[in-house]
């Protein structure tokens, strides 16, 4: 599913920008009875504006607020270490009077950059000349510089992907490769 529908978004939001490029602020926004076309409306804005503070939004409980994440797409656990006690995996807490936990450890994950990493995934691009490649993907870190990353594509042995990258290999080198005998 596409973060946008092929529909356009007829409902309309209180939402105010707060710069030129990023970040608006919606109000008055009871995010618990949106209906369809509201939520593409936020979906659309999400993208355009890459950040939403929706002001007002605590009256959702985590059951709510699991749902409404739902409705924009998938739902990851909270964090991928560390979970907040008494609450679903799906959510966690930053709030700084218990105990200071999870204001410092929130602090120390953002400076490391480790807030919802994701190391590992799949990846389907459609190349306009060979069509669909389904790629694995993994991202390594180097241990004595963390912000240094290598992320490495990979492609199941014999598959059409396979086959379809050594194609547009073979037309970057200027030769036409053979097509590789087929896993036994």
């Amino acid at each position: 599913m596409s973060i946008l529908s092929e529909r356009p978004a007829v409902a309309k939001l209180p939402i105010t920008a707060l710069g030129p490029h990023f970040g608006a602020e919606i109000h008055r926004t009871d995010l618990g009875s949106l209906d369809d076309d509201q939520v593409l409306a936020l979906r659309e804005a999400l993208v355009s504006y890459k950040v939403l503070f929706v002001r007002g939004r605590n009256h959702l409980d985590d059951a709510a607020q699991i749902e409404f994440g739902r409705r924009l797409g998938e739902v990851t656990v909270g964090h991928p270490v560390h979970d907040s006690g008494d609450v679903a995996p799906e959510v966690y807490s930053l709030d700084s009077q218990d105990n200071g936990f999870a204001d410092k450890q929130f602090a120390q994950w953002w400076g490391d950059h480790r807030v919802a990493a994701r190391t590992v995934g799949t990846k389907t691009l459609n190349h306009p000349v060979v069509g669909e490649l389904v790629l694995d993907w993994d991202t390594l870190t180097a241990n004595t510089d963390p912000d240094q990353h290598l992320t490495v594509w990979t492609a199941e042995p014999g598959s059409p992907t396979h086959e379809r990258l050594r194609i547009l290999a073979s037309w970057a080198a200027g030769q036409n490769l053979p097509a590789s005998p087929p896993l036994t």
